[in-house]
């Protein structure tokens, strides 16, 4: 078999389709938001930021962290009816939906009303009763910002109404983000562009408040593929938006926080979401870099039986979140951990190395590399590997001094008797014959 000796040339066919400009486009527009991430979830990998660690007020995202709460708190029973008291909604202020004491609803409607519409008195229905108190629900809230590691993050009530002491950080938020988008039915719920809740003189229709959802107020900020999470202001915090969206079987996370707002569409954070969901849905795509149908190298095979070399490729294939215009040629590093050599049997699967792809100094894929065929042993040449590599020891030149030592010994005694006999018979004395 022909032994390929450059890894370089064969990954040069790795990926022929991939090949494009040399550098990646970054994102030049303006945006209004003061804090920003945009984040893939499969890759777990930030496409943009500005201001992630700046430390700002949570606004309405406080609502992020009451709905996920809420949804692991009745997730086998949101069936559960519970019927609204005076004091549950008694200092409910900001955007409700106007519930009276004595309505019942389930837990789930409860928290489709807080997730599709804000809505601060369904929170507080869920907050009182899970935890009794408001007060008593916040140290649930700022336990679970601590176990999912928003390590900046403060809270000081529900429903994301000022206060001066609750705090946050754009990263932090986009932590709350990706647990919720984890937490079953957050999304799903956070995806309807309405919710009905109720029936009779109780029905209320909610309309979902992420215009890139819903069309109801207005078509100009529709996304295809966005899932809606979290949407709101006060004057305070300003707008802030936290969305997901799927494309091309991808799922980024939007944060935007601190937006100003628009005079006539409601706020500018959807015009930045547009721009920036544009861009990675423009400029960013799983690419392959590492495909397991290639053959990496061939490797020498030592004893083996019907074959001197096996091949050697990707354990599986690498897809990896990258800009669409990158060169994988130029840009991707390629790091091989590979014996020159190996010892059969050999079965196919088995490991023989790893390949690690860097790019701009990052470790962007790591895979295992394996041999494709079985080899059998050759048991005459292992036989005879066996007896050189033994003849390598120091044991074995042990044995080899002993065997010569007592031949020598031997040889020596054999020839020492001869002599003494052969001189004994000179010196016998002679008698005359008589």
């Amino acid at each position: 078999m022909k032994r390929i000796t450059s890894l370089f040339l064969s990954l040069l066919f790795l990926m022929p389709f991939f090949i494009f400009g040399a550098k990646a486009k970054e994102f030049e527009d303006e945006i209004s938001a003061e804090n920003a991430i945009l984040y893939n979830v499969e890759t777990k990998r930030t496409v943009y930021k500005k201001n992630p660690d700046e430390t700002i007020y949570p606004g309405p995202t406080a609502k992020m962290m009451t709905a996920v709460l809420a949804l692991e708190y009745y997730a086998d029973k949101l069936d559960k009816v519970i019927t609204v008291r005076a004091e549950m909604i008694k200092n409910v202020s900001g955007n409700n939906i106007s519930l009276s004491a004595g309505e019942s609803f389930s837990a789930e409607q409860y928290i489709s009303a807080l997730i599709v519409g804000n809505s601060n008195d369904a929170a507080m229905v869920l907050v009182c009763d899970i935890a009794g108190s408001e007060e008593k629900f916040v140290e649930l809230m700022n336990r679970k910002a601590k176990e999912i590691g928003m390590e900046n993050t403060v809270y000081k009530n529900a429903t994301g109404m000022h206060d001066d002491g609750m705090v946050t950080t754009a990263a932090d938020t986009l932590k709350l983000a990706e647990y919720a988008f984890m937490t079953p039915r957050y999304i799903d719920i956070a995806s309807l562009p309405k919710y009905q809740m109720g029936k009779g003189e109780n029905k209320r229709t909610i309309h979902n408040r992420n215009y890139l959802v819903s069309k109801t107020l207005t078509e100009d900020f529709y996304y295809g593929g966005a899932h809606g999470m979290n949407v709101g202001s006060t004057y305070e915090a300003k707008a802030s938006l936290v969305t997901s969206v799927t494309h091309e079987g991808l799922n980024y996370l939007l944060v935007l926080m601190g937006c100003d707002y628009n005079d006539k569409k409601g706020i500018g954070s959807y015009a930045d979401a547009q721009k920036l969901l544009d861009f990675v849905k423009n400029n960013y795509g799983y690419i392959r870099i590492v495909d397991r149908k290639d053959m990496v190298n061939e490797i020498k095979v030592l004893r083996g039986k019907d074959a001197d070399y096996v091949s050697a490729v990707p354990s599986c294939d690498c897809d990896v979140l990258l800009p669409k215009d990158i060169s994988i040629k130029e840009e991707v590093k390629y790091t091989f951990d590979l014996p020159n050599e190996i010892n059969a049997p050999i079965v196919a699967g088995d490991k023989v190395g790893q390949v690690i792809a860097e790019y701009n100094g990052e470790i962007i894929a790591t895979c295992d590399i394996i041999v494709k065929n079985s080899v059998d042993e050759n048991a005459a040449l292992a036989l005879w590997s066996a007896f050189t590599d033994f003849a390598k020891t120091p044991t074995f030149w042990l044995i080899v001094a002993v065997v010569l030592f007592v031949i020598i010994y031997v040889v020596g005694a054999v020839i020492y008797a001869r002599r003494r006999r052969m001189h004994s018979l000179h010196d016998m004395p002679t008698y005359p014959y008589e």
